[in-house]
């Protein structure tokens, strides 16, 4: 998987064409856009300005994710949390690493819907 992230990296950088996306991971095309759109998502959550931003942009996507499978029921919900307590590890990750602590953050992770929101896709 990690000659593919590479792939996928230059083959946005560069914007390739997906046929040559594609053949350069050995895939299918709708696997590949598949791999593309997940890579994209991954970057903005690792590239975040800090750890609050990335926790938050990794919950919008899950959030967004479950409402597009069909979040309908209990079952679903248990997905949710969990895929949301993985964005915490993760944010406690971030912060361990940067020797920082969780109340840094405060402001960011408490941010109102109408305060500036990130630009999708940036």
């Amino acid at each position: 998987m990690p000659d593919t992230v590479l792939v996928l990296e230059k083959a946005t950088s560069e914007g390739w064409p997906l046929a040559r996306t594609a053949k350069e991971i050995d895939s299918k095309p709708e696997a590949a856009t598949e791999l593309i759109e997940s890579f994209k998502r991954a970057k903005q959550i690792v590239d975040a300005e800090n750890p609050a931003e990335s926790f938050r942009t990794g919950v919008r996507f899950s959030i967004k994710d479950a409402v597009a499978s069909g979040f309908h029921d209990e079952k679903a919900i248990e997905t949710l949390v969990t895929q949301i307590c993985y964005r915490a590890a993760d944010l406690g990750f971030l912060i361990k690493q940067e020797g920082t602590s969780l109340a840094q953050y405060s402001n960011e992770l408490r941010r109102e819907p109408d305060d500036e929101l990130p630009e999708e896709g940036k």
